[in-house]
Formats: C-alpha cells, structure tokens, sequence
C-alpha cells in the first residue's frame, strides 16, 4: 500500500513498500528548481536542460500548462519528471484517410470510430513532452530504485501533481506515460498493475551510426545501391530552382507569420497531432539556444517556401519541426529534398544518429532511417472508463500500413 501524508506546502512524503521515505515536490517553472534540476538531470539529453524547457515555457503549445516533480530521498535528490497538461479531443487530435473506407462495412467502420471519437475528450497529464519523440519524460539516479519502484514512485508523484493542477481549477481525468522504446517493454506488465495501459504509436524512425559509416556525403552516396543514387540525383535535379540558406533570428522574426503558416501546411494534414505549436516557439528556441537550434529556410525566388529545424543533442541530430507548400512536393519533391539536406548536416556534424522522429516513415526509410516501435501508456481515473480504454484506443487507432525500405546495396550498411 501506498501511504502519503503532507510534509510540507508543495511537497508530499510517499512512504513505498521497503524504500525509504520520499518526498515529491511540484514546480510550475524551470527557474524554480533550476539550480536542484542540473544536479540530476543527464547533461547528454538536450531536453531535460533548462535551456531548452525555459524556451518552451515562453512559448507553450496552445492550450499546454506545464509543470515538474523533483523527487528527493531524505536530502538527496534522486529524479525527476517534465508534466504537460492537454485538453485531449480525439475527433480533433486523430485524422484519418476514409478514402478507402467504401461500401456499407466501410461505411459503419467510419460511422462507428467517429461516433467514439466524439466522445473522448479529457484532461491528460502527460509526463514527456507532445513536441517530441523519445524517453524524454523522467529521470532517476541510477542505481537506486527498480523499474518497479521508479514506476510507482513516478505514479504517486503524477497523483500528487493532479492536486496541485486542480487547485489551478484543471481536473485531470488520465495520465499518459509516453514513448518507451522496445528495450524499455519491461516497463509494460508494472505498468498494469498501476492501471494503465499500453498501446503502441508511430515508430521513431532513427539513422543510426552516421558518424561510424560514412566520412562524407559522397560516401553515403557510394553505399547506396543504384535504384536510389537515381533517387537522389532526381530529387536534387527537381529542386535546382529553389535555394537554401540558413536564417538567423532577424530573418526568423520577419519570417515568423510565414513559416507558421508553412508549419500548419504540414500540420492539417497529419495524421495524429496532439498539440497546436506556438507561433514564437521556434523564435524562443533561437533565442534560448542559438548554436544548438538551426533553421533553413527553402526560397522560390524570394519568397520563402519551405523550412527545416534541427537540434543538436549531443551524439544526436534531432529533426524538429518543418513546414512547406504542398505543390513544391510534388514539382521539386521538396519534402524529399529537406530529408536529404537533414541527412548531410547530420554526416557534417559527425552525429552518431539522426532522430527523424515519427511520421512519413517509408519516404525516411528510403534514406536508410529504421522504425523503432514507441510504446504509451494510459490511465483514466474513472474506473469504469479505464476498464474500457484498450477497445477505445483499438478503435481509435489510425493504421497505416508501410513498408520499410532499405536503400544500401551492402548489408553492412544496413
């Protein structure tokens, strides 16, 4: 059994099992905790440092509150967690193609997930973060608690969070644990026993060692096989009337209306987007981190038409958030195009991997990024609601089926 008392103002002591008293602390800013925070936090991932959170704190998704826990055991800060609050509505943050969806079967199909769609919506505590894709959520100091005491630790530090949103008048209805890799799966059956649920998301399409293959792009080039050096050329051919420099945070802040713009281009057409990005979001990045946020920005003529985002996180490239217009994918296979150029930097900057995060997975893979599958985990407060949310998620669940490619004509490379 689980045993909280109040210990102080904004902190509960969680007495778990055979661990020693824990005490759990709620912050609604980074600056609150900053210094306590990099104490803990692994400085090799860029998204649990303050840098990055404070950027995201002046320019929150629309709609997001955000919030931490810091966890202490006696004086000794042991982890910690990064919380984002969301009003979830399934009919509008899940998109589904019914192009194919024909004939009465098709039709009670469409009519029937709709219908449930209509009726999902609630308040979620997600720990992670809806802008990115990886364990970004939670940390704990190595080497003190089992997966099963970090898990319970984590859920009773999550219900000690909801008292703290409902007195900003936000009842939370479920907690999302999101983005473990496969090699975290045995997260899954402790999970289960804190009533949740797993369910399984788009896969994190990730290029792995980029530095420990290839020297140059010219290298990466030899490794593929013909078909797809025929690709290659053919895109960059198609896209030579449009030039490409990087912006700076002047050029960025003139752009800003346009590439929100060129960002929801994309967007609308997603098929699962849980957040509205900020119109600053990126400016506050640029500002916040001007050596580790690039933007390029793609120009017909004069006028911009596209833009990449790339972070650096270490041994890693991140793509971040990108924009164009439509009927330049089509004319200079432009989306094509910016994968490449993502692909270069990362070969450039002598990254170990390149996160191309989810969506689009085919057209990544054809670049030689492969699919690792993410899994989520779920819980309603309501009991009855929780008991049905594996046959709610399988209805809600937008399939699209794809088929990994495999570009190199070495299976070394592979």
């Amino acid at each position: 059994m689980v045993h909280c008392k109040n210990k102080s103002r904004n902190g509960n002591i969680i007495s778990i099992n055979q661990i020693p008293d824990v005490t759990v602390e709620f912050a609604k800013t980074i600056s609150e905790i900053s210094d306590l925070w990099i104490d803990i936090m692994p400085q090799s991932n860029l998204f649990f440092q303050p840098d990055y959170l404070n950027a995201l704190e002046k320019s929150p998704p629309i709609g997001v509150k955000l919030g931490y826990l810091l966890f202490k055991q006696g004086e000794d800060l042991v982890g910690g967690a990064i919380l984002q609050v969301q009003y979830f509505r399934a009919n509008q943050n899940i998109r589904y193609d019914d192009s194919e969806k024909v004939g009465f079967f098709g039709t009670m199909s469409k009519f029937f997930r709709n219908l449930v769609a209509s009726r999902v919506e609630f308040h979620t505590l997600v720990c992670g973060s809806m802008l990115l894709t990886g364990e970004h959520g939670f940390y704990f100091k190595e080497g003190l608690f089992s997966d099963k005491d970090q898990l319970e630790i984590l859920d009773n530090g999550l219900t000690f969070a909801q008292s703290e949103y409902e007195k900003q008048g936000i009842q939370i209805a479920g907690n999302l644990l999101k983005d473990f890799f496969q090699t975290n799966h045995s997260f899954s059956s402790k999970l289960t026993n804190f009533g949740y649920h797993e369910f399984q998301v788009q896969p994190n399409m990730i290029l792995h060692q980029v530095a420990s293959r290839w020297d140059n792009f010219d290298a990466y080039l030899t490794g593929l096989t013909s078909k797809y050096r025929v690709r290659y050329k053919r895109a960059r051919k198609k896209s030579k009337e449009l030039s490409k420099r990087e912006l700076s945070l002047e050029e960025m802040m003139s752009y800003r209306d346009r590439m929100y713009e060129l960002y929801n281009e994309v967007a609308d057409n997603s098929g699962f987007n849980l957040v509205n990005l900020n119109r600053e979001y990126l400016i506050s990045l640029k500002r916040s981190m001007p050596n580790k946020f690039k933007v390029v920005g793609y120009f017909e003529a004069e006028k911009l038409v596209g833009f990449i985002t790339t972070l650096n996180n270490g041994e890693e490239l991140e793509a971040h958030f990108l924009g164009f217009e439509k009927r330049l994918n089509r004319t200079a296979q432009l989306y094509l195009n910016m994968l490449y150029d993502i692909l270069a930097e990362g070969i450039a900057g002598r990254y170990e991997s390149i996160v191309y995060a989810r969506t689009a997975m085919e057209i990544k893979s054809s670049l030689g990024a492969e699919g690792f599958d993410m899994h989520c985990y779920l819980k309603h407060q309501n009991t009855f609601t929780n008991r049905l949310l594996p046959s709610i998620l399988n209805v809600l669940k937008p399939e699209k089926a794809w088929e990994p490619r495999n570009p190199f004509k070495n299976p070394l490379d592979s």
